[in-house]
């Protein structure tokens, strides 16, 4: 499992534009599609369902990994404290672990490397920022 967190304090200038409710609700909607992106950019850049090998991905065999991947905010995945807002993507697959983190075999991060892909970054402020911006329009 791992944790995107995104601290509102560089986004203050469109937060504290609307009130806590709406904030909270945009910044959810925005977390929600940040996940999506990191979850499909996984699928995508890592977990590739085509055959061969690449010394960055893994490849299907089953493709169980490749769907098990979930990015969620209900049900206590989605936190806030002190600002700051948590967005677990994670899988329940068993040998998930060995792969990202080499245990008994070369590492070959996949879910790591989602949230430490600058372009992945960017993408995840654009959208926290646009949720921001759309809620203001509606007021």
């Amino acid at each position: 499992m791992m944790t995107l967190e995104v601290n509102t304090e560089d986004l203050k200038r469109l937060a504290n534009k609307l009130s806590k409710d709406e904030r909270d609700k945009a910044i959810r909607v925005g977390m929600m599609d940040s996940g999506n992106v990191l979850k499909h950019w996984i699928m995508r850049e890592r977990l590739s369902a085509e055959p061969g090998y690449s010394p960055n991905q893994l490849h299907a065999i089953t493709g169980r990994l490749r769907t098990s991947i979930g990015a969620k905010i209900a049900d206590g995945i989605y936190e806030y404290n002190n600002d700051t807002y948590t967005l677990r993507i994670g899988t329940n697959v068993q040998y998930a672990p060995k792969h990202e983190y080499g245990i008994g075999v070369r590492p070959r991060p996949f879910m790591s490397a989602s949230i430490e892909d600058r372009d992945n970054q960017s993408e995840i402020l654009r959208l926290i920022e646009l949720a921001l911006q759309t809620a203001l329009d509606k007021e």
